[in-house]
């Protein structure tokens, strides 16, 4: 599954867009959404994940995806005015709220 993750990351980390509607799930959604924030602090458990990725990381615009039948959202963010340096790559499913991450 990391490997996925990361080849997912890799494959869509140059596809970012500034345009893209409001409402969009973003990771920093993903963090403090009633529906996912559970699921969100378990895979942030013990990472030490630095403020901007909950609180305003420049987020990509998110990629549908399907693994073996089952649909994912594939969300990218990065530092603010420092992509190179620092990015976090994140595979939600859809239908079972589960997210896995790799910064």
């Amino acid at each position: 599954m990391k490997k996925t993750l990361i080849a997912l990351f890799l494959s869509f980390s140059g596809l970012a867009t500034s345009a893209y509607a409001q409402d969009e799930l973003t990771i920093s959604k993903l963090a403090v959404d009633q529906d996912t924030k559970a699921e969100f602090q378990k895979m942030a458990a013990n990472q030490h994940l630095p403020k901007w990725v909950t609180q305003g990381g420049t987020d990509s615009q998110g990629q549908k995806v399907n693994i073996a039948g089952n649909q994912y959202l594939v969300l990218t963010s990065c530092k603010p005015h420092d992509c190179s340096s620092q990015r976090i790559a994140v595979l939600y499913a859809t239908a079972t709220k589960k997210i896995a991450g790799v910064f």
